[in-house]
């Protein structure tokens, strides 16, 4: 009996000479239940036949579909930790040629219809003598209807045991997703490859090795020289029913010496038509095949070539109901010798609207400068209607130009479709959107390696884009990777920094992993003008950031993972416009898991800290836990114990105050001291007044922001500005938010606002507003000022209650701040010229007519001593004049070189 198995019953039934024998157990596997009935029918289909003696003609018809073998079961599992419950069903009948497979239950429905036995290529007319060693040992066919979002605990556990022997089971997980899947084992001689559909792993270039490195040659544990690699390898196969036809998908790899080739994406399509009336040849004409890319590479020790080319065509359906197809043509070239490599990668996309085009050169040539500071290569790119868009932080090692520029080209196992898709993704197609790319690999005392990619964006807006990769790494001992990007938006008033620690970055051991990551924004335009936020690994858990913040900033620290004991450290610090926060946490943790002993203990400390101001308060929280979960024994026949032990402390101020808490064997002792019923401080007018207007003549100015041409007058006496009066620009802007204007026509958004001391009645500002010159008013364009003002001074209720205080939404906006003039731009009405009918048309004509003679009529002033003479810089009959007679017979040049004269005669 299995040491896991606790409880067993059989049941044995006989009808006639047909008996079942019911088999049911009670399981305990580690954090999982199970119990079942379940039987086996071996001979099924003898045994049917018994029953049916007297019935033959019956027994007949059913006879194609009765089962060699029939496998039938009922289970209900349980997840120990968190109590998910699963009940099942199972049907498994056995056929000559291939095995069915049924599972029912509440979350999820699965029809499985796989091959019993394999496919040899052998037996292949004319090819089939070099195919002996190929061939397919497993085929599934499997649909898969799921009601979870996603597939719990319980659930993966029951599938595995299924699929212990299926193809499905990779790295430990489960390879099934929604609706039709299809996977397959295919050998090539002694090499054993697993596919399934769908699969990510689609559309690999040929890599090129580094110079100078060979590649390892994988050895069987039953032999003792190196397997034979497999000169094929199927990297995608894709089934797929569209529209009214049968697609297949096959992407494979063939590798000879040091010859490698690809086709990507070779399809056939098969319309259902010809399957009513097939005919021959008509039929087959039908059929339809497609390639949407190939790639080849060469490589040898001292020369290695690549290359890859893709076509592929979208459709889409627009607005109106009609179909636009979307044309797009990627290549990439990679060659390496010696320590010189180039890259270049390009994508050509025609839309039914517009055409645009990106490409991309990587030079990679030692450029010794300084030892700080050594250029490893170089590279330039372009882009004709293209945008640029910043991929997320944890994006960046993997985008294609800083992989490009980093490897000098593709690594083994990228993927060329994955390549160009990112690209395409990344700098997408935009009419009148222009991309000029630059990029640098160099290092810093052969220490750190730094990738950079710098790329601007230009036509219908502006934007400065900065992105790469540091790295420093030495060999099982620490390896460092940070990523860093850097954005501006010149139209939108948008700055963003970031960096962040890649997973890769260990120190001392691989299971020492460093995390970490900052963010710095400001905002100059737009809703969020005058916002900004710092942030080292992330904000306060009670602080809610707002959209247009940087998020998913890890905490900066330690992880180290060594088996079942886990230590970490991590800590934080953040400033906004309205606050400033910091804390730290760690703990250690200890989780085993058998077969008659789970246990799980951890000791966590955590403190965090928060100060906001105007009014200031402040609060911090300090917290320490010690849990312990042990159990001992199997199923029902165990001994649980768990303790949770927990402190806090919380202290808020000013009026300083707080309370203590301590959860011991689920009993709690709270105490509080202080001001147990604190109200936040608010501030006073006269204190408002001097924090925020102290100075009363800078509380309303008024500024040229454009179309200044100079500035005279003494440095420290009155000064009088000379404008341009086309480009003239006068703001006027108000410390206090604006509510109502006379003088102009432009009306404000109706809105309340309280200056934020106690008491505080609503604002009434008015802003009068007139223009005068020589005692007549002028009417000048007016533009509205609207920014954002922090909530601590002027929000729409005089205080800022403690949800705000702790949240990101830290900002009222639509605020108008002040208002821009500047004059009316005038257009002046485009008039006509009278044209001579004559000289145009008539003249042209008379003149093509005619030949002309020129000859030098004086020449007196034009020595040979003439300076222009003597330098040899012009000659007689290379001066031009500018005095033309209007005679259509004899135009006559003057000059003070002399005069010439040019005679028209008929041709």
């Amino acid at each position: 009996m299995d040491k896991n198995k606790i409880i067993q019953l059989e049941l044995q039934v006989g009808i006639k000479d047909f008996e079942l024998n019911l088999q049911g157990a009670f399981e305990s596997n580690g954090a999982f239940s199970e119990m079942h009935l379940k039987n086996r029918l071996p001979g099924a289909k003898n045994r049917l036949k018994s029953i049916l003696d007297d019935h033959r003609d019956f027994a007949e018809i059913i006879d194609p579909f009765i089962p060699e073998e029939a496998d039938f079961g009922i289970y209900k599992l349980e997840d120990k930790k968190t109590a998910d419950h699963l009940s099942a069903s199972r049907i498994e009948l056995a056929y000559p040629y291939f095995n069915l497979l049924i599972l029912l239950s509440g979350k999820f429905n699965l029809l499985s219809l796989s091959l019993n036995g394999a496919i040899g290529f052998s037996g292949l007319p004319l090819v089939g003598e070099y195919l002996k060693d190929y061939g397919i040992s497993k085929l599934d066919l499997v649909y898969f209807s799921q009601k979870e979002t996603g597939l719990s605990k319980t659930s993966e556990f029951f599938l595995k045991k299924q699929f212990k022997n299926k193809v499905w089971i990779i790295d430990q997980q489960i390879k099934i997703e929604r609706d039709f899947n299809v996977g397959l084992e295919y050998y090539s001689g002694q090499e054993k490859q697993i596919i399934v559909f769908p699969s990510k792993n689609t559309g690999k270039l040929p890599a090129v090795p580094a110079s100078g490195k060979e590649e390892k040659v994988p050895v069987a544990s039953d032999t003792t020289g190196p397997v034979k690699r497999s000169p094929v390898k199927i990297t995608e196969i894709a089934p797929k029913i569209a529209g009214k036809s049968i697609q297949l998908t096959i992407s494979a790899e063939l590798s000879i010496g040091p010859f490698s080739f690809e086709v990507i994406g070779m399809g056939i399509i098969i319309p259902f038509q010809i399957l009513n009336g097939f005919s021959f040849p008509g039929s087959l004409a039908k059929i339809q095949f497609t390639l949407k890319g190939l790639s080849l590479a060469y490589h040898t020790p001292s020369l290695s070539v690549s290359g890859a080319f893709m076509r592929e065509i979208t459709e889409a359906t627009t607005a109106a109901g009609t179909s636009e197809k979307t044309e797009t043509y990627n290549g990439l070239v990679t060659f390496k010798m010696g320590k010189i490599e180039i890259v270049a990668i390009g994508s050509y996309i025609k839309t039914p609207a517009y055409s645009s085009m990106f490409a991309f050169g990587y030079l990679g040539v030692p450029i010794p400068i300084d030892p700080s500071f050594n250029i490893l290569g170089l590279a330039l790119g372009f882009g004709l209607n293209r945008n640029f868009v910043m991929p997320n932080i944890s994006e960046v090692a993997e985008f294609p130009l800083v992989k490009i520029v980093r490897n000098g080209g593709l690594k083994e196992g990228d993927s060329v479709r994955k390549i160009f898709a990112d690209l395409n993704r990344y700098i997408p197609p935009e009419d009148n959107s222009y991309v000029i790319v630059a990029g640098i690999k160099f290092d810093t005392y052969k220490i750190i390696v730094t990738t950079g990619i710098l790329a601007v964006a230009f036509g219908n807006k502006t934007s400065v884009n900065l992105l790469g990769l540091s790295v420093s790494a030495l060999e099982g001992v620490y390896n460092i990777e940070f990523a860093f990007s850097l954005r501006a938006d010149i139209e939108d008033g948008i700055f963003i920094a970031r960096g962040q620690l890649t997973e890769k970055s260990y120190v001392l051991l691989p299971q020492l992993k460093l995390t970490g990551g900052f963010a710095f924004g400001m905002w100059l335009k737009g809703e969020a003008a005058g916002d900004f936020v710092l942030s080292v690994g992330g904000y306060h858990p009670k602080f809610k950031p707002p959209q247009h913040y940087p998020s998913d900033i890890p905490r900066l620290g330690f992880d180290l993972n060594l088996g079942p004991v886990n230590i970490y450290g991590k800590i934080y610090y953040a400033l906004t416009t309205g606050c400033i926060m910091a804390g730290i946490e760690a703990g250690i943790v200890y989780t085993y898991e058998g077969s008659l002993l789970y246990a799980n203990i951890a000791i966590q400390f955590q403190a965090d800290f928060i100060i906001s101001w105007n009014p200031f308060y402040y609060e911090a929280e300090i917290a320490c836990r010690v849990f312990i979960d042990l159990r001992v024994g199997i199923g029902w026949l165990s001994i649980s114990y768990r303790q949770n032990i927990m402190a806090t402390l919380l202290v808020a101020g000013p009026d300083f105050g707080g309370k203590a808490m301590i959860k011991i064997a689920g009993y709690e002792l709270e105490t509080s001291f202080g001001e147990k019923h604190r109200k936040k401080p608010e501030l006073q007018r006269p204190d408002f007044v001097k924090a925020y207007l102290d100075d009363a003549d800078k509380i309303l100015t008024c500024s040229i922001s454009k179309g200044i041409i100079k500035k005279a007058g003494p440095e420290n006496g009155p000064q009088r500005t000379v404008v341009n009066p086309k480009d003239f620009v006068l703001d006027i802007y108000s410390k206090i938010p604006i509510t109502a204007i006379e003088g102009t026509e432009t009306q404000l958004i109706s809105k309340t606002i309280y200056p934020v001391y106690s008491g505080s009645p609503a604002l009434q500002n008015t802003l009068y507003l007139e223009v005068m010159l020589d005692k007549t008013k002028i009417d000048l364009v007016n533009e509205l000022i609207i920014q954002s003002v922090a909530r601590s001074v002027w929000n729409d209720k005089n205080h800022i209650s403690d949800e705000e205080a702790l949240s990101g939404d830290n900002l009222l906006k639509d605020i108008c701040k002040g208002i821009r003039l500047e004059f009316p731009k005038t257009v002046v009405p485009v008039q006509s010229v009278p044209a001579s009918l004559y000289d145009t048309a008539v003249k042209n004509y008379e003149d093509g007519f005619h030949g002309f003679a020129v000859e030098k009529v004086n020449n007196d002033h034009f020595g040979p001593e003439h300076i222009l003479k003597e330098l040899n810089l012009m000659d007689d009959h290379e001066f031009d004049v500018s005095d033309l007679e209007n005679d259509l017979e004899t135009y006559r040049y003057k000059t003070i070189l002399g005069t010439y004269k040019t005679t028209s005669y008929a041709k």
